[in-house]
This record gives structure tokens, sequence and C-alpha cells, in this order.
């Protein structure tokens, strides 16, 4: 093998790493859009079940209570707020 013909296999291997690095990092790139996009939606979904768990405590709390005329005005933060204070749904 002649200097040049081993200079050349050095740089194609040096530019065949090079590519390998460039597309994992790439993909890695890529990856981490998906999962943090998957990860949002999840959360979201998680967030809302979990909302409407706590408005319905709150709305079978407010009718053992007395105070199922209140419900038609959860719709008011101010309204909300008290009742979820009163009782004790965070």
């Amino acid at each position: 093998m002649s200097i040049f013909e081993h200079d050349k296999e050095k740089e194609e291997k040096k530019f065949r790493k090079a590519e390998r690095e460039c597309g994992r990092e790439k993909g890695l790139q890529q990856g981490l859009q998906e999962g943090l996009k998957e990860g949002l939606k999840e959360g979201l979904q998680q967030g809302r079940m979990e909302e409407r768990k706590s408005l319905l405590a709150l709305i079978a709390k407010m009718s053992a209570g007395g105070d199922a005329d209140q419900i038609a005005t959860l719709y008011d933060p101010e309204v909300m707020n008290a009742m979820q204070e009163k009782y004790g749904i965070r």
C-alpha cells in the first residue's frame, strides 16, 4: 500500500466517522423534539383528567354540603376559589 493510498483510506475513515457523528446528533435532536412534544401532550391530558376529577369531587361535596345552588356559578373564578377553599379541594 502506497502512502497516497494509506492517506486516502485514513481520510475516508475520518469522513465516515464525521458523517456518523453528524447523523447521530441529528437523530438525537429529532428524538428530543419528538419526546418533548409527546411529553407535553401526555402532561396536558393528565392535567385535564386531574382537573375533571377535582371538579367532580367539588360538585359532589357542594351537593352534599347544601351548596348545590352555587354549582351553576362555578364558571366565576371567585366562586370557584371560594368553594374549593370551603370544601378543601385544590
